[in-house]
């Protein structure tokens, strides 16, 4: 793998710098090699990262213009995917929900995914686990786990 280097310090790798500029020939509207600051997540996201709201807050917070370039993002991107904003891991979710799983039926509660989906950690909005849930199978208020990993992982 080809790394863009700085400094003697490998920054980013090649493929790597062609998605970011793919990324941001999508968002920018403009045509000046730019995106929206308030888009930062989506591009983030867009790139296989993962960041909380809090961190994307904060990457945000330090930005002072209201549109972002490449140079400037690189540096952001670093950061979540140091911190582990990559994808989440499909074992370590199906783990967590099987221990939600009160009968080991493979299925959870509604009610309680719901708990802890709203309320604890970085809570999603009422909309947003809607949009998780929709459509998945639902047997006496409960949720196929296998079903919800999938939908959870392609949550964007």
């Amino acid at each position: 793998m080809t790394s863009i280097k700085s400094k003697g310090k490998e920054l980013i790798s090649e493929q790597e710098m062609n998605d970011i500029q793919e990324v941001f020939q999508f968002y920018d509207t403009k045509g000046d090699g730019r995106v929206k600051a308030d888009q930062l997540g989506l591009c983030l996201r867009s790139l296989g990262l993962c960041p909380t709201q809090t961190q994307v807050s904060k990457l945000i917070e330090n930005i002072v213009s209201d549109r972002i370039s490449v140079e400037q993002f690189v540096p952001m991107f670093n950061s979540i995917k140091k911190e582990g904003g990559t994808d989440r891991d499909e074992t370590e979710l199906t783990s967590f929900l099987e221990n939600l799983d009160r009968d080991s039926s493979g299925f959870v509660l509604q009610s309680d995914l719901r708990r802890m989906l709203t309320v604890f950690g970085e809570p999603l909005s009422e909309d947003e686990y809607e949009r998780i849930v929709s459509g998945k199978e639902k047997e006496e208020g409960k949720l196929n786990i296998s079903e919800l990993v999938q939908s959870i992982l392609s949550f964007k």
